[in-house]
């Protein structure tokens, strides 16, 4: 990793434009330090469609989610009520991902 510091000496800005991603644009310096990271190949494309559905029947603060997706799935998570609730998510692994709550409470999280 490439790490740029931006020393607050002269006042003029710096637009930094990021291959494949939003463009970056400091005025006034400001003494920040910007990390720059390398892009690493692209990985295998994932099956079309892929997702899975994790009920959760019994209350809990966290739920241990096996989806053999073979993917870090985005989630989203539902309450029994109906409500879409924040959550902390920890993907263990490729197969396997834990999500947290402040709270116990039952209801299902969509991994896609």
């Amino acid at each position: 990793m490439t790490t740029l510091d931006l020393v607050p000496t002269v006042r003029h800005s710096l637009e930094l434009a990021l291959e494949d991603g939003p463009t970056l644009v400091l005025g006034e310096p400001t003494g920040l330090a910007l990390e720059l990271g390398r892009r690493g190949p692209q990985g295998p494309p994932g099956s079309p469609g892929s997702a899975f559905t994790h009920t959760q029947a019994i209350a809990s603060a966290t739920w241990v989610v096996a989806h053999n997706l073979g993917f870090r799935p985005a989630v989203s998570v539902v309450s029994a009520g109906g409500i879409e609730v924040d959550a902390e998510v920890a993907h263990i692994s490729l197969v396997l991902l834990e999500v947290r709550f402040g709270a116990p409470f039952a209801g299902t999280a969509r991994l896609t």
